[in-house]
Order: structure tokens, then sequence, then C-alpha cells
């Protein structure tokens, strides 16, 4: 399990709510306090029944590289995100939604 240096409820596209893991690598310190050590950000978006803990490997990874914000989101119905009416449903769950809910999620962090 990999910690986060930041654990928040962040808007989706449609107003409900995602659960989003934000981590800085090891060498970058919290960007708060330096915000132009962050020289990139990634977003790691999981697939289709996993959460955001699928990403384990691939955070731990990068948390070795300088100068990276990971944000690390659990997708609308996956994982501690907030299931809102139609999560349930597949045909709800689709490529411009969760795309929605990215963008929605960069501009808040």
């Amino acid at each position: 399990r990999i910690v986060p240096a930041e654990a928040n409820r962040a808007p989706a596209g449609d107003g409900g709510e995602l659960f989003v893991r934000s981590f800085y690598s090891d060498a970058t310190p919290h960007p708060q306090h330096q915000p132009a050590k962050v020289r990139a950000t990634v977003v790691f978006a999981h697939g289709f029944n996993l959460s955001g803990e699928s990403w384990f490997f691939q955070v731990e990874r990068l948390k070795k590289e300088p100068g990276l914000r990971m944000i690390v989101p659990d997708m609308r119905g996956h994982g501690r995100s907030v299931e809102q009416p139609g999560d349930r449903e597949i045909e709800d769950l689709t490529i411009p939604a969760t795309s929605r809910d990215i963008i929605t999620i960069i501009e808040q962090l």
C-alpha cells in the first residue's frame, strides 16, 4: 500500500465527488513550499473495475524521478470515490464522462 502526500475529495465533471491521492517524487519538496520544483504532473487513470491502488508499482517507480507530481484518482463508481446515480450502469461509465472527470480534477488540484 502506498501512502500519499495528500488524499482529497475532488469534484467530478458532473458535480459528484472522486477520491484522489497526490504523490510527489522523493526528491521533490511539497509544492506548497517550492512549486517551481514540480516540472510535470502525471495523472494515472485506471480502467473498469479497478481503483487507483492498481498503479502502486508505477507510482513507486516514478517517485524516484525528480520533479514529478502524481495524481491518482479512484474513477467514478470505483474504489473510495462517492458513488453517483448511474455509476452502476456500464453505459454511464463512458470515455467522455471519464475525460470530464480527469479535466475537472486537474483544474481543481
